[in-house]
């Protein structure tokens, strides 16, 4: 099979095989040959053996470490799958995810805490389950790449004549939205064209309110980043439209048809916790954490599937898991995959507001999202809070070159560390830097994450809690 062809099809099990076996004869020659070339020189068994010791970690560590990267695949794909429904909060999406990590934690046996590894809560979410067409004269626009919902937004089905609002005609769009006519438009602000501060704030002001009693279009040029809104929508649809797209339309725009279904829901989910016992029962546990869920859908076609955002963090869980599981650790490793990150970081709230174990007892805390990439290294939140930790990390990256960088940041309440924090838990939220830069939109697919330095860091991880001992 030529070089081209080949093309590095990882899922295909014979050229995996065939990849592997190629590989390995040749590193064995190569290390023959280098043998035969010291050994005629060096007489010395104890130097004999080391080279032997050597080229045999090499092959090791090469091995190993290109499996788990591809096992890490597995569960990525898995968590990006379609019938995981992005994870969310519609279709079941986030339980089926964590049914996914029960069965996990089980197989590498880690202990729950209870009866099992879920800690249930309910919160309100803003959800569309179901239809989420929008068109305009006609011609249907593509949501998650022409448009998005807004998080607030209210669902609603018909038909609207389309008013552009402008600052030139304030006047005749207030006479028309307080008429009996007016709640048959649809108002388009385009906040582009605001030159101030002042008036793109009042321009904003006005878009909301209007929000509230009619459906409104809101242009831009930013890329879409969808989000979850928890406690509140509105009664009538508010849709992002890209600017290009709503002035590229060939004819001028009068209509707009709408058939979005929404429902403000209590919403139950869970938390999935295990620990993995260690030799030390008397050593303060070390936790790994990571947030499970993600947008899930936007409607019944549109997905948001979340590889980075944050399967990576999860499959770097696991990973993490089934080391310890085979190579039981000095103090117990607790394992906490966080529900509702997505919708304002609630499943590590309610954690902090209703823990397992005493918060006062956890030793260090180490909080791991978008873990997919790590081309220009890592950022470590709370770095400046946590000096001595944090030099700690950074020397055992420069000893063994691990990553690129380890770029320091000062607290954020931007991720599950946020609320440890606020209780006064010594912790890192870690994310890596560099590669692809999709995020919170329809291109966070596994298919482009490249996992470029999934191993280094996790020997990072490994090494620092070593030494946390």
């Amino acid at each position: 099979m030529s070089r081209l062809s080949l093309s590095w099809n990882w899922s295909n099990d014979a050229i995996w095989d065939e990849t592997l076996a190629f590989a390995s004869s040749r590193v064995l020659q190569r290390m023959k040959n280098s043998q035969r070339h010291y050994f005629k020189s060096v007489r010395d068994k104890s130097f004999q053996k080391k080279i032997i010791l050597c080229t045999t970690t090499f092959l090791f560590v090469f091995f190993s470490g290109t499996a788990q990267v591809e096992q890490a695949r597995k569960w990525i794909d898995s968590l990006t799958a379609p019938d995981f429904h992005g994870r969310g909060y519609v279709q079941g999406g986030d339980s089926i995810a964590a049914e996914f990590l029960a069965r996990r934690f089980r197989e590498f046996g880690a202990l729950p805490y209870k009866k099992d590894y879920f800690q249930r809560f309910h919160f309100q979410v803003n959800t569309f389950p179901g239809k989420m067409d929008v068109a305009i004269n006609g011609s249907a626009l593509k949501p998650g790449e022409d448009y998005v919902t807004d998080p607030v937004s209210g669902g609603g089905k018909g038909e609207w004549k389309i008013f552009e609002v402008s600052l030139g005609n304030l006047s005749q769009f207030a006479a028309i939205l307080k008429s009996e006519k007016g709640k048959h438009y649809c108002y388009v602000f385009d906040l582009g064209v605001m030159k101030d501060q002042d008036s793109l704030a009042a321009f904003q002001e006005l878009m909301m309110f209007t929000a509230e009693v009619a459906p409104v279009i809101k242009l831009q040029e930013e890329k879409f980043m969808w989000s979850v809104a928890t406690d509140f929508a509105l009664k009538q649809p508010f849709i992002l439209l890209k600017r290009e797209v709503y002035f590229g339309l060939s004819a001028d725009v009068n209509t707009l048809t709408l058939n979005i279904d929404q429902k403000l829901n209590k919403h139950q989910t869970q938390n999935v916790i295990g620990y993995i016992s260690g030799k030390n029962k008397k050593a303060l546990p070390v936790v790994f954490t990571a947030h499970y869920d993600h947008l899930g859908r936007m409607g019944n076609e549109t997905l948001f599937p979340g590889a980075n955002d944050n399967a990576s963090g999860v499959a770097m869980l696991l990973a993490l898991m089934e080391h310890y599981a085979k190579n039981q650790p000095e103090r117990t490793v607790v394992f906490m995959a966080f529900a509702a990150e997505e919708a304002g970081i609630l499943g590590s709230k309610y954690y902090v507001e209703n823990p397992l174990f005493p918060l006062k007892k956890i030793h260090f805390l180490i909080n791991m999202d978008l873990a997919g990439t790590g081309d220009d290294g890592i950022t470590v939140v709370n770095g400046t809070e946590f000096k001595e930790e944090f030099l700690l990390l950074t020397r055992i990256n420069q000893e063994n070159e691990y990553l690129k960088e380890v770029k320091v940041r000062g607290k954020a309440a931007n991720s599950d560390h946020y609320w440890f924090t606020q209780k006064g838990v010594p912790c890192f939220f870690i994310y890596t830097l560099g590669g692809v830069s999709h995020y919170h939109d329809i291109y966070d697919v596994a298919e482009t994450l490249p996992l470029t330095k999934f191993n280094a860091y996790h020997r990072l991880l490994l090494d620092f809690v070593k030494a946390l001992n």
